[in-house]
């Protein structure tokens, strides 16, 4: 389940509870006499009920959003491998069948793994839809262009470049589906953090 669905999935749960709240508070006030107010004495009887499904779809979600994450991060760390052995076919002079065929495989596997866990855009029974992702898709054309057999650096090195760009369109979009909270204790090695509030975007760590 993604942050998007869990949110609106709590938003309804929300609505739900207070709606229940407000049909007891009608409820109540229609015949301030609670011997006679057999609506009010129903709504009671039936409280638990209308109070444990919400809550039990609400537990559901959150199970669901669990694993959602599980399979993100596992995504993530296959994506930093492929994409790594991408880089580094780029920087080999001497390239041959094995590693050109070993880093394709791997980014196969990866954009493979991403449509088990995304469905494509505009995906329809009778369209296959976009990837959702086409940046991990450039990356494995780019290293299918270079080839093994022969080795050209300025090709291998546009390659790189191209391969840099493209991962940080898809590290930045992706990484917005997790949930990551500031460092309580954040490190730099160029000395101590400025004093300043660590929601501030626009710090400066080489200062």
């Amino acid at each position: 389940m993604t942050k998007r669905s869990l949110r609106l999935n709590l938003a309804m749960v929300t609505l739900i509870y207070l709606s229940i709240a407000l049909v007891g508070v009608t409820l109540y006030f229609i015949d301030p006499n609670l011997d006679n107010n057999e609506y009010y004495a129903l709504f009671k009887d039936l409280i638990l009920f209308w109070v444990a499904i919400p809550a039990a779809y609400l537990g559901y979600c959150f199970q669901r959003r669990s694993a959602f994450l599980l399979a993100l991060r596992l995504i993530w760390s296959h994506m930093l491998e492929s994409v790594n052995l991408a880089r580094q076919y780029t920087l080999n002079n001497a390239p041959n069948q094995l590693d050109y065929a070993s880093t394709l495989t791997q980014l196969s596997k990866s954009m493979d793994e991403m449509r088990g866990v995304y469905k494509n855009i505009k995906e329809s029974p009778t369209q296959n839809g976009l990837y959702p992702y086409e940046s991990l898709k450039q990356i494995h054309r780019d290293i299918s262009a270079l080839g093994f057999a022969a080795y050209n650096q300025t090709s291998f090195d546009l390659a790189r470049e191209n391969i840099g760009r493209c991962w940080k369109l898809i590290e930045k979009s992706f990484l917005r589906e997790f949930d990551r909270p500031f460092t309580s204790y954040p490190s730099t090695p160029f000395g101590p953090m400025p004093k300043r509030n660590l929601w501030d975007t626009n710090i400066n760590l080489t200062e």
